[in-house]
């Protein structure tokens, strides 16, 4: 969800003319690639490269639908279930995807590194170099470090949680990097959000004769008052876009109208999605059916109540 606005905010910009067909680098894109794939859908006049310093070269799907993946040398990697995004990889789960996988890869007969190549038996379905298969006319794909990466300028690169894992110094040092690869005019997104897009934070950056600064800052309304902890989260000290964040809080929070009106509209929201109650006390005290719904709905629970104050636009 939170790409989406960005997409909409990188089209809804005024850019110079004249340049031919803009670049939209999507920086550190993973797989499954969802969020390269969706800003080309979203921005046909763009051609969008996703890159990533690792692809899984084999994705094994089983007949539910839930797939593993592995790496060049066939090396189990990770699990992954669509109905449980939070399933923990278990021996029992690696095991028969290995079983599988030894079983459907010596049907593989062509291996070609700029195609994709797929076998089925039983339902189940293993798919040699699948990130080929998600290229469209507008859309392809890199494998590369940042600095070995070969591409176009390009008018925006987003870089989406990727620089949090770094210390201060080295990012820095990736952000003039990162730099290097835009167009005059161009802008780097660089933030976190949350696998399930909650929690979102960004930052635009711009370069100039000094360098690249940061030119603007945005964050989505849950992490105003957060029931997790997204907002807080960092990997390393002086992360720029937390501390953004928090300053930002801080400010919105001396707003003492806005706050209590703000504050009032979440707690009528949160007894409405059935996920707790403000008692006499002051406190939140969460109910009996969310504290003990699985991971997933919790998650699709709090999402809606942030949507619909979206919508609302207290």
């Amino acid at each position: 969800m939170e790409n989406r606005k960005l997409d909409a905010y990188v089209t809804e910009r005024t850019w110079p003319s004249g340049n031919g067909q803009p670049v939209f680098i999507d920086l550190g894109c993973g797989f499954p690639p969802i969020t390269a794939v969706d800003t080309s859908k979203h921005m046909l006049g763009w051609f969008v490269v996703g890159v990533d310093r690792s692809f899984a070269r084999y994705v094994l799907y089983d007949a539910e639908g839930h797939y593993a993946c592995f790496d060049g040398a066939g090396k189990f990697q990770y699990f992954q279930s669509p109905t449980k995004p939070l399933h923990e990889n278990s021996k029992n789960i690696r095991d028969r995807f290995e079983s599988l996988f030894e079983d459907l890869s010596t049907e593989l007969k062509r291996l070609d590194d700029q195609g994709s190549e797929t076998v089925v038996k039983e339902g189940n379905r293993l798919i040699y170099n699948h990130v080929r298969d998600f290229e469209a006319g507008n859309l392809k794909f890199v494998e590369s470090d940042i600095d070995d990466l070969n591409l176009p300028p390009a008018r925006v690169i987003r870089c989406m949680n990727v620089l949090l894992y770094f210390e201060k110094s080295v990012r820095k040092k990736m952000l003039f990097k990162i730099g290097s690869f835009l167009e005059d005019d161009g802008i780097i997104i660089s933030g976190f959000n949350h696998p399930f897009g909650i929690y979102a934070r960004y930052a635009v950056y711009k370069t100039d004769s000094d360098g690249i600064r940061p030119s603007e800052f945005g964050f989505s309304l849950d992490n105003l008052r957060p029931l997790g902890i997204g907002p807080s989260l960092t990997i390393n000290d002086e992360d720029e876009e937390a501390e953004f964040l928090a300053d930002m809080t801080a400010a919105i929070r001396t707003d003492r109208i806005f706050w209590a009106k703000f504050n009032q509209r979440v707690d009528e929201l949160q007894e409405k999605y059935g996920i707790c109650n403000r008692g006499d006390d002051g406190f939140n005290h969460f109910s009996k059916e969310f504290l003990t719904a699985p991971p997933l709905l919790t998650v699709v629970k709090t999402a809606a109540l942030w949507q619909q104050l979206d919508v609302e636009r207290i």
